[in-house]
């Protein structure tokens, strides 16, 4: 099965900098996603450990289009130089984690025809200012003066085909690859 999520974050030991954006972003560390079977997962019927918030409430494997805004994962050393996964492996922001799922917004096309996918680099332009946007009224402090960097997770040609998926998730994690414990929302830092 072809992966159907695709990320622009990259292991600690190949920080990238965005060139499409025109902030002084502190660039593009870490990895995140453990790369797993999306029919293991269905075959084991698994389903979305949350409770009736929708908060994870156990780690699990789930499927790349079940992550919502708040969820929580850690990186994953297993798929290093992967850009892509069909599944994520979260766990409950009480506990010790890499990064949290900060937004989750629709790309909208200005032409008619939603139906085609627009490329990687198209989704990732949006999302460099998209996810930028959308940090400041979830962390409460502007970007530049926080502790915490961003990327973001956009759907693959066949997400966006097979899967109806234009979403692109905006992930955070602390600048210094600290776990995190417990959200970050209106922490202000």
């Amino acid at each position: 099965m072809n992966d159907i999520r695709d990320t622009a974050r990259r292991f600690p030991a190949q920080p990238r900098s965005r060139t499409s954006n025109p902030f002084d972003f502190r660039g593009i560390a870490g990895s995140f996603a453990a790369l797993a079977s999306l029919s293991l997962f269905l075959a084991c019927g698994g389903g979305d450990p949350r409770d009736d918030s929708g908060a994870i409430t156990e780690s699990a494997n789930i499927a790349a289009l079940s992550p919502r805004v708040g969820d929580c994962f850690d990186d994953s050393q297993d798929v290093a130089g992967e850009r892509s996964f069909d599944s994520i492996d979260v766990l409950p922001c009480s506990e010790p984690h890499d990064n949290e799922i900060y937004a989750a917004i629709d790309y909208v096309l200005v032409e008619d025809d939603i139906d085609i996918y627009p490329g990687l680099e198209v989704l990732d332009e949006f999302a460099v200012l998209a996810c930028f946007d959308a940090f400041e009224p979830f962390v409460g402090l502007n970007y530049q003066q926080s502790r915490f960097d961003y990327s973001w997770i956009t759907p693959t040609n066949e997400g966006w085909g097979d899967h109806d998926d234009h979403e692109v998730l905006c992930v955070l994690w602390h600048i210094d690859l600290q776990k995190l414990e417990g959200s970050v929302k209106g922490t202000r830092e």
